[in-house]
């Protein structure tokens, strides 16, 4: 998927995810990350959780490639995905 964000939103989000990822987790490394992904509607989820409280954040963005099909894998989707993000003034 590729689109454009303003970064402090984006920064934003991540940030408040990032509170609830569970970078620790030896036992389940997954928990360790946010979960990005775009709607039709042009906005950008941001989601996290430990198992015990999760957090889901959404913001406005404009959709250049949509996210490819479920059935892509995930370790190439999120390796060859890029993240443009652009400042508003």
């Amino acid at each position: 998927m590729e689109f454009e964000i303003d970064q402090a939103r984006f920064l934003s989000a991540l940030a408040l995810a990032q509170t609830v990822a569970d970078k620790r987790s030896n036992n389940m490394p997954i928990l360790a990350n946010v979960l990005l992904r775009t709607t039709k509607d042009n906005r950008l989820v941001c989601s996290a959780t430990d198992m015990m409280i999760s957090i889901t954040e959404s913001i406005p963005v404009e959709v250049k490639t949509p996210e490819r099909s479920p059935s892509a894998s995930a370790r190439s989707t999120t390796s060859s995905a890029p993240c443009r993000a652009s400042r508003s003034g």
